[in-house]
């Protein structure tokens, strides 16, 4: 379930609240906690669009989260229950915007901009439990920043610098 408004009240404003099933690959409602997702996202500028977002996924047994950090997807170690949380904020300066709406863009590759800057910053929270082993949590943050410069309607130069790293206790967290 999705709602989803605009609150424009002088600049460009949209919201939109999901709940979800919380864990994939299931297909159907497995009667664990429900994921909720919430994003706030503006247009300050017409050139710059702003995003924040929180999620938790409720308790996700010992299934995989439907939202990934870094790829990961799967819970902690050992875990037989376990929950994630993960907060976000977005940045996006166009140069040269074209028409394209900022607050329902396309693709995320595509760009009607002669160019584009984008970066993201985000924590995450990955809680397990298990009844007979210690489980290590995961906590840290990661981040990106990338740019795009279209040289022609179908030919384009990119890069991006990304990371994803675990708070200094998460000695045994790992991506894999």
């Amino acid at each position: 379930l999705q709602i989803y408004d605009d609150l424009s009240m002088g600049i460009p404003l949209k919201w939109s609240l999901g709940l979800t099933n919380g864990n994939s690959g299931t297909g159907a409602d497995n009667e664990q906690e429900k994921g909720l997702c919430l994003k706030i996202g503006a247009n300050p500028l017409r050139d710059l669009y702003v995003s924040v977002s929180r999620y938790s996924s409720g308790d996700l047994g010992s299934g995989k989260a439907e939202i990934s950090y870094a790829g990961l997807t799967d819970a902690p170690a050992k875990s037989e229950r376990w929950q994630r949380a993960i907060f976000e904020i977005d940045l996006r300066y166009d140069f040269g915007a074209g028409k394209e709406n900022r607050l329902t863009p396309g693709a995320p590759a595509w760009s009607d901009s002669k160019a584009f800057v984008r970066f993201a910053y985000g924590l995450f929270d990955d809680n397990g439990d298990a009844s007979t082993a210690v489980v290590t949590d995961r906590k840290g943050s990661y981040a990106f920043i990338e740019g795009c410069y279209n040289v022609t309607d179908s030919i384009y130069l990119g890069t991006r610098y990304s990371f994803a790293d675990f708070e200094d206790g998460d000695v045994y967290a790992s991506l894999n």
